[in-house]
């Protein structure tokens, strides 16, 4: 974790050195509330920058996502079309990933309705590099291509959600200052 950090350019440098967490008045003043982000500031701490060796990395494009566990449900598989009865209905505004009694990742619901799937949700860690990401998303079946990619800790516990457009645009982004 990085303290202390005041200018654009420490921010950029950390992401740089693929730092994950950071403090500093840049992001935001000791407040009862958190306030929101400067766009400049959001615009770089989302652009991200080459993380360890070189490579960008995916945790700068996670985003959060609800997480459920799924109900067990009589007859219903496990992996596969959750049954609707076995979810617990959300907001359509961000994804819900759907967890066993784990916590693993076993589905998705996007906008309030679960997705068929033939496996279970792709899951990445947050140091795994975007472009073998970004190949590993768009090589699925095509009806799953564009599905949310979830972004997990250690031990397999979602932390948030990876839209594949982010990535695509992520390395559109580098190819573009290369």
């Amino acid at each position: 974790m990085a303290e202390g950090i005041e200018r654009p350019g420490e921010l950029r440098s950390l992401l740089g050195l693929g730092v994950p967490l950071g403090q500093g008045y840049l992001l935001g003043r000791p407040a009862p509330t958190m306030a929101t982000l400067p766009a400049d500031i959001a615009g770089v701490l989302r652009d991200g920058r080459p993380g360890r060796g070189g490579a960008r990395v995916v945790s700068s494009l996670v985003e959060d996502a609800v997480v459920r566990t799924r109900r067990s449900v009589p007859g219903d598989p496990l992996v596969g079309t959750p049954h609707p009865r076995g979810v617990a209905p959300v907001a359509a505004e961000a994804p819900v990933v759907l967890v066993d009694e784990h916590g693993v990742p076993v589905g998705l619901e996007i906008d309030g309705a679960p997705v068929a799937t033939r496996a279970r949700p792709m899951c990445v860690m947050p140091g795994e590099e975007v472009a073998a990401v970004a190949l590993r998303a768009t090589g699925r079946p095509a009806a799953e291509r564009l599905l949310p990619v979830v972004c997990c800790d250690e031990l397999g516990r979602p932390i948030g959600v990876i839209a594949v457009d982010r990535l695509l645009e992520s390395l559109a982004r580098a190819a573009a200052s290369a």
